[in-house]
């Protein structure tokens, strides 16, 4: 008897109308939901690559606020027509460099030259290197077996400000220097010199330091 009432509850023509009308109702109620949350989550998806893209733009045209160099200081990046150091400071490390430079003997000097070029311009170190080959200073270093000791006293600021291109601070410093050639038999007279240094600054690209040696010129000292 149970059986057959439910049975005719399935037949019966209201109860399938009911029936699909629930189905339709709960399916327009999802789909109408549903297409809420594709709205809702497109829209996040739209805000995010928006926000993702300004964000890339921005790291990629911010210029650099800092730079390291290579002694482990951590400096502002400032344009190349500003000082930047200190005269002392830029002073200081044309010193240290032509100090190094000057240590010259036969056995090491190609080593020795090598080993400071990082911390010349392009053309500063070649005119270096060249002053040193048209003087006969390195055909005498190296064919007559000679070290050269070379000792820089504390030198003083000639000049400094912007090239002529107005995009380059320079600075242009006088050390008193005395060299000796030294052999494996004889030791030669001290020989006193007027050291001209100029130094300008530099990418940070090119060069960590942001300063770099631009010319150096060797005379003898005046009387």
């Amino acid at each position: 008897m149970n059986k057959k009432e439910k049975g005719n509850e399935k037949d019966n023509p209201l109860t399938s109308a009911l029936l699909e009308a629930n189905s339709r109702n709960i399916r327009d109620v999802l789909s109408q939901y549903g297409l809420k949350a594709n709205l809702v989550l497109g829209a996040a998806l739209c805000v995010s690559l928006v926000l993702n893209t300004t964000m890339f733009s921005y790291i990629i045209n911010t210029p650099n606020k800092y730079f390291a160099t290579k002694n482990g200081f951590v400096l502002p990046v400032v344009p190349s027509n500003v000082p930047g150091y200190s005269d002392t400071d830029v002073m200081e490390f044309a010193s240290t460099v032509m100090n190094k430079a000057l240590q010259l003997d036969f056995l090491h000097y190609e080593q020795t030259m090598s080993s400071q070029k990082q911390y010349f311009t392009t053309t500063g170190y070649d005119s270096f290197y060249k002053a040193l080959e048209s003087s006969g200073q390195k055909d005498n270093i190296i064919n007559n077996k000679l070290n050269i000791r070379t000792s820089i006293s504390p030198g003083s600021l000639v000049t400094e400000g912007l090239l002529n291109d107005q995009k380059t601070y320079a600075w242009q410093f006088r050390y008193p220097v005395i060299m000796q050639r030294v052999g494996h038999f004889d030791t030669y007279k001290e020989e006193r010199y007027d050291l001209f240094v100029q130094v300008i600054r530099v990418s940070t690209d090119s060069n960590p330091n942001g300063i770099a040696i631009a010319a150096v010129v060797l005379k003898p000292a005046e009387a």
